[in-house]
């Protein structure tokens, strides 16, 4: 985030003084937290699933501390076997090297595995491209009667993991 901020401060002003940087990259991370949905029920649900499967997460970010933050903020950072970013590995979702990566790191065979994601090109087809089975986050009903796997709200996984 920081070299980012830095490239475009240099592209755009010329040479900026780093708390003005600093500052900017501090006010973005707060506008952007502002869309991060803290759901008070997670921490309950997780040691549910804990109790039963390995947890981890991949994910696409530029800015590796800002999911490292939010899950210690909900108190789950602890939760999970493994955090895969893609900022930290260099490879983006969908691509399927960042999924069988996260194989590779957790010792697992792609079959025992099960993918949560919201976003079908991401996470349903980089997951499905791994051979891994995906279930699809699908609030708006864009793929009802189109991909099995799919679920209203995170909290309705526990159906399909049956």
């Amino acid at each position: 985030m920081h070299d980012l901020a830095q490239l475009f401060f240099t592209n755009n002003f010329g040479e900026v003084p780093n708390k003005i940087q600093k500052d900017f990259i501090e006010n973005y991370i707060t506008e952007w937290n502002r869309q991060i949905l803290y759901y008070p029920q997670l921490k309950r649900f997780l040691d549910k699933l804990r109790g039963n499967y390995d947890l981890s997460i991949i994910t696409n970010t530029h800015y590796k501390f800002l999911i490292y933050n939010n899950l210690r903020t909900m108190g789950i950072s602890n939760y999970f076997n493994l955090i895969l970013t893609s900022v930290e590995y260099g490879i983006r979702k969908p691509d399927s090297r960042i999924f069988r990566e996260a194989i590779k790191r957790l010792s697992a065979k792609p079959e025992t595995i099960i993918y949560v994601g919201d976003n079908y090109s991401e996470d349903y087809q980089g997951a499905i491209s791994a051979g891994i089975r995906c279930i699809l986050l699908d609030p708006e009903h864009k793929w009802k009667g189109i991909i099995k796997d799919r679920v209203d709200s995170l909290f309705d996984i526990e159906r399909l993991l049956k």
